[in-house]
């Protein structure tokens, strides 16, 4: 076995600390109320929101947004020279969300990576995701 491989559990603390939360809705049969949760190293979790699995949501949509910031920069200088950075950021986060390869939130979280990344500033769109995101959970 390779010493130099670090188990993934040591890389959890990479995981951006806003990046989201997995909010699973379930329906179990019966009367009383029901909580759903996953053990996993003795604490209980929201099903899908498991460090590993939630490292791995995290990681794919780090790698996601790095190759937005190539996408969006040609963009700039090439078909898209006329249109602002929000706007080209703003149009990638739609294309994003249609693919249904995240949820909208990671989506968001993906494009305003992207944002920060490139140092461009945020996009209305995505920055009212948020503060209504935020609002909801007061």
């Amino acid at each position: 076995m390779n010493s130099d491989i670090e188990p993934l559990s040591e890389n959890y603390e990479l995981i951006a600390s806003d990046f989201p939360k997995l909010n699973h809705l379930g329906a179990v049969p019966g009367s009383q109320m029901k909580l759903l949760a996953v053990k996993f190293e003795n604490k209980y979790y929201t099903p899908g929101d498991t460090p590993p699995e939630r490292f791995k949501r995290w990681q794919n949509c780090e790698d996601i947004s790095r190759q937005f910031c190539s996408a969006s920069l040609n963009s700039k200088v090439g078909k898209r020279s006329h249109m602002s950075e929000e706007a080209i950021i703003d149009q990638y986060l739609e294309r994003l969300i249609d693919t249904g390869w995240m949820t909208t939130a990671e989506a968001h979280w993906t494009m305003r990576r992207t944002t920060q990344l490139l140092g461009w500033p945020v996009s209305q769109k995505i920055k009212d995701f948020f503060n209504d995101l935020e609002a909801a959970s007061k």
